[in-house]
């Protein structure tokens, strides 16, 4: 392995690590501050719905963040540490998959790759890190880059799969609250001229893989307008 290659990963490994003991060491398992807002639900005197899921928190709306916010904790055994080590986990996975995306993509890794776990692990970012109720945000970041991922490793469009995968996560951009809805539109676009382009090729089954790249992006726009309704 070159040294550059080493250094990247070892300074990947290293902020993961840091990130999770920065969180094990300023949170507790029990619930403090922001933690109370989902507690109903959490202990089930109020049950997981699908109004719960989708009414207001302030201007927002967030049923996945709200889902997975109960289920970690629960899994956990009622640990409210759970949502945020998931965060961290997030940003790490995300981080690791750009590292690999841009070795793949020139075909060797710089120690300039260090810029993904640094930009993405680093402490400043405490309230993403240390609030369960900023969840919403990690997942937007991790959704968004499932997209480019499939965006760098086709760039002329991709194929039914790739997009299938591509556009799961962007119809989750806008049910992770309103960062997610502000990211999607280009992401929106993207897919449709990636539609175009394979229904108007000439490869087999490219107008059937177009005609779906489209009626997702169509969903996309559609679940957007039903963000604001």
């Amino acid at each position: 392995m070159k040294l550059n290659t080493l250094f990247v990963w070892i300074l990947w490994a290293l902020m993961v690590l840091a990130a999770l003991t920065y969180v094990a060491e300023r949170t507790d398992p029990i619930p403090l501050g922001e933690d109370w807002e989902p507690l109903p639900v959490v202990v089930g005197h109020r049950a997981v719905s699908a109004a719960w899921m989708w009414e207001l928190d302030y201007e927002w709306r967030e049923p996945i963040p709200r889902l997975a916010i109960v289920a970690l904790i629960r899994l956990s055994g009622f640990d409210f540490r759970a949502p945020r080590f998931c965060s961290v986990l997030l940003l790490g996975l995300a981080a690791f998959a750009l590292i690999r995306a841009a070795g793949q993509l020139r075909g060797f890794t710089r120690v300039t790759d260090a810029f993904f776990p640094l930009v993405l692990l680093h402490w400043g970012q405490s309230r993403p890190l240390l609030q369960i109720m900023f969840l919403d945000y990690v997942l937007t970041i991790a959704l968004a880059v499932g997209v480019l991922l499939v965006m760098l490793k086709h760039p002329g469009g991709p194929p039914l799969r790739a997009g299938l995968l591509a556009a799961l996560c962007l119809l989750g951009l806008p049910l992770c609250g309103a960062v997610g809805v502000a990211v999607a539109p280009p992401l929106i676009l993207w897919l449709g001229y990636a539609g175009v382009r394979r229904l108007r090729s000439s490869e087999p089954g490219g107008r059937r893989d177009g005609a779906w790249l489209l009626s997702l992006a169509a969903l996309a726009v559609g679940l957007l307008g039903l963000y604001f309704a």
